[in-house]
Order: structure tokens, then sequence, then C-alpha cells
């Protein structure tokens, strides 16, 4: 009989890599709370249990609601610095040891919080993370794809004046109704200025959204749902496109109704490059570690797996290759 103990326990001590992680999504509620005080917001939820009450959700949209309630007592750079830093202290729990973090400069904006200082506190709190805890790190520009080309093309224009702190651009937020193609002018530019594109598609919308994000991106946020379609998996295959799974998101989010359906086999057994993200670690109470541990109990996920998943976080990732093998080095030992 496997010794499931044993296999969890590597799940924390292996080296990874976390390439879709949500800044804001990184908020416990112990700092939720801590916020509303020192800005003087009132929320509805007043305790740590109130606020864990509500996270039982029936949909992406559904929780989007209740996140937009949690960013809202973001309000100055040190909100920031401390919402950075303390993930930084997950990373470090969970062994994660570089991320390319995924950020809202739009959320700053609406929350009237100068831009400077937005970037500022987050380069701040994950610089000194790297300091105390060793984790490296990418920001990933996150594009809202609730708001209208134009709009998310202007925040996007306000932020590039500190484009020296990143060079990947993102799409996220709720997907039915908007799909990639409407932000095309906005990717077409970017890829000319030299930036990498990560694009959220087919979590919770159609397999069509992954097909219009192929045409952008140098990588899939979930594509959850071409895991049974032949022909979209030897494109993704074909083309090298990385797909940043979220099992617990998934699961927390309705996407897929028991992780011991995950299918997380079918994407290998395709040849499609695949690793294991938390995406809002704090909402469904499980980061990165977390969720390869649940897929030890779900479904089996074997020492080979749990090597293989942790080596592709490394490859999957928009560092160079001979980053990647320094970072594919430090897994030699757990083999």
């Amino acid at each position: 009989m496997v010794d499931k103990s044993s296999l969890k326990e590597l799940c924390f001590k292996i080296p990874k890599a976390e390439l879709h992680v949500h800044l804001e999504g990184t908020i416990e509620p112990e700092m939720m709370l801590k916020l509303s005080k020192r800005n003087n917001i009132e929320i509805k939820s007043k305790t740590i249990e109130e606020i864990k009450e509500k996270y039982n959700f029936e949909s992406l949209n559904d929780f989007l609601e209740i996140f937009k309630e949690g960013t809202s007592v973001i309000k100055t750079k040190e909100d920031i610095f401390d919402i950075s830093y303390n993930y930084c202290k997950k990373c470090k729990e969970q062994n994660v040891i570089y991320t390319e973090i995924t950020i809202d400069p739009s959320m700053a904006i609406q929350n009237e919080i100068p831009i400077k200082d937005y970037f500022e506190g987050i380069i701040e709190g994950m610089e000194k993370g790297k300091k105390d805890f060793g984790i490296n790190y990418k920001l990933i520009y996150c594009i809202i794809r609730t708001q209208t080309e134009e709009e998310a093309f202007n925040d996007l224009k306000l932020s590039l004046n500190y484009k020296k702190y990143f060079n990947i651009i993102g799409l996220a937020s709720a997907e039915r109704n908007n799909p990639p193609d409407k932000f095309k002018n906005i990717f077409e530019y970017v890829k000319k200025e030299g930036f990498n594109i990560t694009i959220h598609a087919g979590e919770d919308g159609p397999i069509d959204y992954i097909k219009q994000a192929l045409k952008f991106c140098n990588r899939i946020d979930h594509g959850f749902v071409c895991y049974n379609d032949i022909n979209v998996l030897k494109e993704i295959s074909n083309k090298k496109i990385p797909l940043t799974l979220c099992p617990v998101s998934n699961l927390k989010l309705n996407v897929i109704n028991d992780l011991k359906n995950y299918p997380i086999r079918n994407f290998l057994n395709n040849n499609v490059l695949v690793c294991i993200n938390s995406d809002d670690p704090s909402y469904f109470n499980a980061y990165c570690a977390d969720n390869f541990c649940q897929l030890v109990d779900a479904i089996d996920l074997n020492k080979e797996e749990i090597i293989l998943l942790a080596e592709n976080s490394f490859k999957c990732s928009f560092l160079s290759d001979k980053e990647k093998e320094i970072y594919l080095k430090m897994i030699e030992e757990f083999k």
C-alpha cells in the first residue's frame, strides 16, 4: 500500500514554481480584517469565521463578487507591501521558490491608489520576501476582461511607465461573454512591444475561447475544458503552449464536482505541458503544495508524477532556458 503521508511530505519538500496565482487572491481573512480596520473601511463580515463562511462559491461569478469585497480594503502602498510580503511567507512554507504572480493595477486605479505606490508596494514587498525567504519572482500585468478594450488600454498605458517591473501580460476575471478576441488590439500591441502573453481561457467559458487565446498567447491559464478535445489538445501540444492548472480552484468554483475526476493524466498522456497552481489560495484554503496533496488523496498522484509536475512548473515559466536548468537541477535529488 502506498504511503500517502510520505508523498504529501514530498509535495511540500520538492522545489516548485507557481505561475498562476493572483496577488489579491492571497489576502487571508486576518489580513482582510486588519486592512479594513487600518483604512476605516466597513465590510459585511466582522470576524474571521464570518469571512470564511462566505467561501462556499457556486460559480466563478459568485466568487468574483466576494473577491471584490476583499479588494475593497486595499488603499495604500503599505497594504500592498503587507500582502506581497505575506504571500512570500506562504511560498516559503510551501517551498515555492519562484513565482509569476498576477497583479491587478486596474484595482489600484479603482481604489484610488496611485499607480506608483501600487507598483512600489509590490516590488518592495517581493524584494523583502526575496531577501528573507529566497523567493524569486516575475510580475504578470492583468487585463480585467469585464472592461472595454479602450478602458483596459487606458489602464495599461498608465502602468507602462513601470514596465521595468513586468514583462508578462495576462487576461483574467469573468470569462463568459468576454472572449480573448475582445482584446485583440491590446494583444497585438503588447506582442510587438516584446511582452509574453498568458490568457485565462477554458475555465468557465467555452472551448472556443481557448482557440481564440491560441492566436495570441505563449501560455494558457486553466484551459481545463479542452481535456477531452483531441484536436485542441494536439494543437496545444504541437505549439508547446503550457497550461497552468488549478485543481482546488476548479473544485471550489464547481468547474468539476470531484477531484477524483480531475483529468490531469489526460493532459499528460497527450503530451501537454501542465503544472499545478493555487489561483486564489486564501479563498480556496489551498496554496500550491496543498493542491498537490489534494491530488495525492483524490487521484493517487504518485512520486514520479509529483516530480514531473514540479519540473513542469519551471518548464512552463517565462524564465530563460539557462535559469530553468538551474532550477531543474535542484529537483534531481528527489528522483
